[in-house]
């Protein structure tokens, strides 16, 4: 049972971290005019409202992941200080430095000059920071997998997360919906900006909305299958 719930929590835990990416490029592209919330909270009421929920949910997402993943990966690191198991600190670390690689990457590729224009130049560096977020998160998720099986860690601390988790579950189903309904209000309400080039690195805003949108449900339909698994074994445990 206990592997059962490492499993579904590492499912739910990369799928927030999907979630999260998926977040953050939103965040960018309603950062500046046209399409950031000051200025359509006058134009689109409810866009603006959307993006108001966004943040909501992706708060309580947070929340619940930090209350179920804080205890285990500080279970983990003293596990790894108690076995003297340094490459299990090594692995922990790895999210950070995964992170802060992704982010060196973003500020060389905003940083290059470039011509608006230039459609394939805007495609190739759209590709180079996806491709860099991918690989960030892949290894971050491979790298926690790995800590945490190679752990000796009480069992205990896998079931006091469930509930946490599926906490972290709920803000992601509202992140979901949210940011869908956003690109909707702003289609019906703005279809000018919708199909505009105010997305990321300068590219088609639909593009980068629905590419937003379309990992987010991904990753938050496979984050709710697992979050039911886990209520099924919380129940058998019972």
């Amino acid at each position: 049972m206990v592997e059962r719930l490492r499993r579904q929590e590492l499912v739910i835990f990369v799928c927030w971290v999907i979630v999260a990416v998926a977040g953050s490029g939103f965040a960018k592209l309603t950062e500046d005019p046209p399409l950031n919330p000051l200025y359509l909270d006058a134009v689109i009421p409810p866009s603006g409202l959307a993006h108001d929920i966004v943040l909501i949910g992706a708060l309580v997402s947070v929340v619940g992941l930090l209350i179920a993943g804080v205890p285990i990966a500080a279970a983990i690191a003293i596990d790894a200080f108690r076995r003297r198991r340094w490459s299990q600190l090594c692995l922990l670390a790895t999210p950070v430095v995964a992170v802060l690689a992704w982010l060196g990457v973003t500020a060389a590729i905003t940083g290059v000059p470039f011509s608006l224009t230039d459609d394939a130049v805007k495609t190739l560096m759209l590709g180079v920071w996806l491709g860099a977020g991918v690989l960030a998160m892949a290894v971050s998720c491979i790298a926690l997998a790995v800590a945490a099986r190679n752990s000796t860690i009480d069992a205990r601390m896998y079931r006091g997360a469930v509930n946490p988790a599926r906490l972290a579950v709920a803000g992601m189903v509202v992140v979901t919906i949210a940011l869908i309904a956003w690109g909707v209000a702003l289609f019906v309400g703005d279809p000018y900006d919708f199909f505009g080039f105010s997305g990321l690195l300068a590219t088609s805003t639909a593009l980068s909305w629905g590419l937003s949108a379309i990992a987010a449900a991904a990753a938050t339909l496979v984050a709710l299958r697992a979050a039911s698994q886990l209520r099924t074994e919380t129940a058998k445990a019972a």
